[in-house]
């Protein structure tokens, strides 16, 4: 009889993390390129991989398909078209 104690799940969210640091360092990029002051009613920005991105309390980024989309260098806080 097998032993059933040998069975193991783990998380890898690698891919995510990096996704999720790419699109930190484009809306920081942005932030040190522009004046972007008199767009920034918020103080917090959180970045959440799989949900749906909305804007209070706290800015919420989504990751869209921002890995394979030719707008990749737009920070939206709707989910990316590929256009």
């Amino acid at each position: 009889m097998t032993d059933r104690d040998d069975f193991v799940v783990r998380f890898d969210f690698t891919s995510a993390q990096r996704a999720a640091e790419r699109v930190r360092d484009m809306l920081l990029g942005l932030r040190k390129q522009f004046d972007l002051t008199p767009f920034e009613y918020c103080r917090k920005v959180r970045i959440a991989p799989t949900e749906i991105p909305y804007s209070h309390p706290e800015i919420t980024l989504t990751l869209g398909s921002t890995t394979n989309c030719r707008c990749s260098r737009v920070i939206c806080t709707s989910r990316c078209t590929g256009t």
